[in-house]
């Protein structure tokens, strides 16, 4: 199993969701993304930020999050701005379903 963190911050929500993504698998050497879990600033255009990620891992890979105050890493303590952060998990033992429910 790998795990690996990627974090950005910047206004366009598309290239934000790119270098996340882009941080996290380069820096951990993932090759198949099982999960990503991803997390933005409510500044952050939600679908786009969406969108970004998609163009790294695919649009198989399951994304779950949502919006965030902050952003803690091992190196960074963000409250401002545009922040995002990820955290991409690739391993070969672990079988990963994700479902939501509609609100009616």
């Amino acid at each position: 199993m790998k795990v690996e963190i990627g974090y950005d911050d910047q206004k366009k929500a598309i290239l934000l969701g790119r270098k996340v993504a882009e941080n996290a698998v380069k820096n951990g050497n993932i090759e198949r993304p099982a999960l990503v879990m991803a997390f933005c600033s409510g500044r952050v255009y939600h679908e786009e930020f969406f969108k970004g990620l998609q163009v790294v891992v695919g649009n198989q890979v399951p994304i779950i999050g949502g919006s965030a105050i902050g952003i803690i890493t091992t190196d960074i303590l963000s409250y401002e701005g545009h922040m995002a952060g990820v955290a991409i998990i690739e391993s070969e033992t672990i079988q990963l379903r994700v479902a939501s429910a509609g609100s009616g």
